[in-house]
């Protein structure tokens, strides 16, 4: 289904993303599109004349290395419109049997089952009735070499807690089904636990 998204709908007037998740480079690149130069509030804006005449930028000059925005384009070029969308498609791919596995699994419910984008995230139906909670999953799972977030949602559903797992480029679906093998182990053992299992909390604050 086709959704409008974009500069289609007359009150988005900026864009921004993240280069890191799914852009394919590392943290701390990400970029920022404008509908019209008018939305640009001037506030960001300064004039600098370092290199002779004036350039207005809304960025700080020579701060930080342009490795990042390198990568980026390097990107851009080596996949293209193709590529990405190639890429898209099977970390969704990844995901969407992620999401089944977890299904499949027992005292779990998804939050987010990876269909708009290549994201699962789950809960427990009922923490109380199996003994544990996702911040024990998670802590179990990373013993097991998975770093997969657990956290509590933004104010007003801070007690809906979830673990979150981002499918991206290199999560393959051998990757994920030994992943879900993992879970399937931990969660069996954790309900089995003979005795009350310490207090744990979040391990990340929710940010985006």
């Amino acid at each position: 289904m086709d959704v409008a998204w974009d500069f289609a709908l007359p009150r988005v007037v900026s864009i921004n993303a993240s280069g890191h998740k799914f852009g394919l480079v590392y943290p701390g690149s990400g970029w920022c599109l404008w509908r019209d130069p008018e939305y640009l509030p001037n506030s960001l804006i300064f004039d600098c004349n370092v290199l002779g005449g004036h350039h207005p930028t809304f960025t700080l000059n020579f701060s930080r290395p342009a490795s990042g925005v390198i990568a980026q384009y390097y990107q851009f070029l080596r996949n293209g419109l193709a590529g990405y969308q190639m890429i898209a498609e099977r970390c969704q791919e990844v995901a969407r049997h992620v999401a089944r596995g977890i299904q499949d699994i027992g005292p779990y419910e998804l939050v987010s089952d990876g269909e708009d984008l290549p994201v699962v995230a789950f809960r427990l139906r009922d923490p109380e009735s199996v003994g544990f909670t996702v911040y024990h999953l998670s802590e179990a799972l990373k013993g097991a070499g998975w770093h997969v977030p657990a956290y509590s949602l933004p104010p007003d559903l801070e007690h809906v807690h979830v673990i979150r797992v981002v499918c991206r480029q290199g999560f393959t679906l051998d990757l994920a089904t030994r992943f879900l093998d993992n879970v399937a182990k931990h969660t069996e053992r954790l309900t089995r636990h003979p005795f009350p299992l310490p207090e744990t909390g979040p391990t990340l604050t929710f940010t985006d």
